[in-house]
């Protein structure tokens, strides 16, 4: 049976806890950071280091009234085509920057985002990925994951000709099955388009994530339990599901908030994951992170490993395409947004808006919130790990004492009790550097950062 955790009596209410690292505006771009990123990447690089490669496509038909990622709609008077083509060829001159400088590791997975990547046409996507083998080197059997959405996978010739690309799994937002919360998060199409992709996909077997919302204005417990049978009756190779964050300014806060009262209820939330975490288990899915549920041999095991280990152990991870991170266990940096990137590539610059040096506490915060807070599991053979215990020593016997976390003699595990509780555990292992990075980075998402107040030489 599982033990219940009261909430706390302050209740999460921002998804700026998910987003790490923490950025300031001391880490504005200066041309000496952009030298010592390129440097350290090139030495890693050198080294032959893991690397998860992510190409962003930030763009979409529409926007969704709860979407935090890095997007932007189609502009109207111009094809879609022509729009896409013309961010490819920006794309790839990135690409060709990052193999003149010898700066890309081996890379282990590339995982293709957005915005709506599968918005590229059949000859867009083969060109995407000829352009990467062209200029970089790939194992045998490297596995290729993209993002889409369903109205732009309706096309049963253009899904048999993605499956004759390199192409082993697809991602696509459902958010949930419930009809009436679909209309008001102007969500088009319908359940029997649903339906229809998963069957299309199926029958060119690819691997099948679906992304499910709970705390949508019109859900309750008993639409969440309908979204979560449904998803176990079409035997998905795995599901990402979010929970709705809602904060005064957001649009769907302000739009919804005061008709759909049950949208504010931590409390509600609370209970609604742990539903979720109980059926997803007895369905046999396995429980990777906070937000991935996934079929014992599913695409995510190896991958999840790569990304939530710290410090050596964890694989690089390089972004090109406009608005994306690049993290390594030295150093990490965030690319520019669509107009500074366009001239950045443009003029033969890697495309940087924000830089700064990792330091040992990221390295431990790192640990706390991607590894045992998300990942729900810290290995005490990490280097590090004597550092993180010392520095968070009085939280993690609280924890300990509370029965948040387990310890054997070669790790700390995040009890069921610690998955119910893990995002108030995260505010736990913030400090006041941390929120100032989180509304910064709150403010500069899709826009350039301002200028530093004091001179490089005084960060």
């Amino acid at each position: 049976m599982t033990t219940r955790v009261p909430m706390f009596e302050t209740p999460v209410k921002t998804t700026a806890t998910h987003i790490y690292p923490f950025f300031m505006p001391s880490h504005v771009a200066t041309p000496d950071k952009a030298a010592r990123f390129t440097s350290e990447m090139q030495r890693r690089a050198k080294r032959d280091r893991e690397t998860l490669l992510y190409i962003h496509i930030p763009y979409c038909l529409s926007h969704c009234l709860f979407c935090h990622c890095g997007r932007t709609t189609l502009p109207g008077g111009r094809s879609a085509t022509e729009v896409l083509d013309e961010y490819l060829a920006l794309l790839y001159k990135e690409m060709e920057i990052w193999a003149r400088a010898g700066a890309v590791g081996n890379i282990r997975y590339v995982h293709v985002g957005g915005g709506t990547p599968s918005l590229l046409s059949v000859e867009q996507f083969d060109g995407l990925i000829r352009k990467l083998k062209s200029l970089f080197s790939f194992p045998q059997g490297l596995e290729i994951n993209i993002e889409g959405e369903i109205q732009t996978l309706n096309d049963e010739a253009k899904i048999a000709a993605y499956s004759q690309l390199p192409i082993s799994r697809i991602s696509f937002g459902v958010q949930t099955f419930h009809e009436p919360s679909r209309r008001i998060c102007n969500l088009r199409p319908t359940h029997a388009d649903i339906l229809e992709c998963v069957d299309r996909l199926r029958k060119h077997r690819f691997a099948i994530t679906i992304d499910l919302l709970y705390g949508l204005p019109g859900q309750d417990m008993e639409t969440v339990e309908a979204d979560l049978r449904e998803t176990v009756r079409l035997k998905v190779d795995s599901l990402d599901i979010y929970r709705v964050n809602l904060y005064p300014g957001q649009f769907i806060y302000e739009k919804y908030a005061k008709s759909h009262p049950q949208m504010l209820d931590e409390r509600l939330k609370y209970e609604m994951y742990d539903r979720i975490i109980d059926h997803m288990t007895a369905a046999g899915y396995e429980h990777l992170t906070d937000e991935i549920f996934s079929l014992p041999g599913g695409p995510y095991g190896a991958l999840k490993e790569g990304v939530v280990r710290s410090g050596e152990r964890r694989m690089d991870m390089i972004g090109m395409g406009a608005g994306v991170f690049s993290i390594c266990e030295t150093m990490c940096a965030k690319s520019s947004y669509l107009e500074d990137y366009a001239k950045q590539v443009t003029s033969g610059q890697l495309p940087l808006q924000l830089v700064y040096d990792w330091t040992e506490e990221d390295e431990h915060t790192f640990m706390a919130i991607r590894g045992l807070c998300r990942g729900f599991t810290v290995h005490k053979n990490d280097r590090f790990y004597p550092g993180f215990e010392a520095r968070y020593r009085e939280k993690l016997d609280r924890f300990r004492q509370h029965g948040l976390i387990a310890e054997t003699a070669d790790k700390l595990i995040l009890t069921r009790s610690g998955k119910l509780w893990h995002q108030n555990m995260i505010l736990e292992f913030l400090n006041a550097k941390h929120l100032e990075g989180m509304r910064f980075y709150e403010n500069v998402r899709f826009a350039p950062p301002p200028t530093p107040t004091r001179p490089a030489a005084q960060v």
